[in-house]
This record gives C-alpha cells, structure tokens and sequence, in this order.
C-alpha cells in the first residue's frame, strides 16, 4: 500500500513541476511593449506569430486598463478580425506604416452569428485596446 503511495505522490509532483514549468516558460515568452498614441500610453502584449494572432484575446473575460494587443504581420494586407469566443467589446485600430489608418469599434457576439471586420485598406499592425478608448 505504501509503495503505490509513493508512486502516486511521485507522479502528482510530476505533473504539478510539468505544469509550473509550463506557465514559467509561457510567462517568459510573452513579449509586451509600450505603445503611445496621442499622448495615452498603453502596454501592449505582441501577437506576432500565426498562432498568438489567431488566439487573440478570444476567451479572455477582459483586458485591465491601459493595457492592448498589438499584433504584427510580416506584410502590408487588407487585414480580418471577427470576434470568434470574445467576452468584450473593442475598440480595434489598423495601422499602416506606424499610422492610423483605420478604427472600428468590435462588439462581443450576442447570437450564433460572429461578424467579421475588415481594415479599409492595406495595415501591417492593429491594435485591440477596450471599446470606447478612441471616441
């Protein structure tokens, strides 16, 4: 009996190291930067691969206050957002050229149905920052 105790314990101690271990690893590689726009400051987490950038903030249940999302792409496009598992409104501002060259206001889903928005012209950041910030 106490042998199939200690295995026990020694496997729940390997999970918990595993899942520790985990949550270090993906604290140290967000990366955040600080983006300034007339005058407001905000600290914005990178989505900057194809993965990050598909996630979002979707399932997220908010996003404290001065903080934002700015993801960066390898090229200029028409860029897509839709607001697939969002809990929040957003105010979502397209970039082309470190210029702003679109806003649009983003409203959580309220049926089946999730709308898509599409920037008016060609952006290679956007920045998601809470609804209402821009008016």
């Amino acid at each position: 009996m106490k042998k199939y105790l200690v295995i026990i314990l020694i496997i729940a101690l390997a999970i918990l190291l595993s899942v520790v271990g985990f949550i270090i690893y993906q604290s140290r590689t967000i990366k955040k930067t600080t983006v300034e726009i007339n005058n407001f400051k905000f600290l914005a987490t990178i989505a900057n691969t194809e993965q990050s950038r598909g996630q979002g903030l979707s399932g997220k249940d908010s996003m404290p206050n001065g903080e934002a999302m700015l993801f960066l792409f390898p090229d200029q496009q028409i860029r897509i957002f839709w607001m697939k598992n969002m809990k929040f409104d957003l105010d979502i501002l397209f970039i082309h050229d470190h210029k702003i060259i679109d806003i649009i206001t983003l409203q959580k889903p309220s049926g089946s149905k999730i709308p898509s928005y599409t920037s008016k012209s060609a952006a290679d950041k956007v920045l998601e920052i809470n609804a209402s910030l821009t008016q």
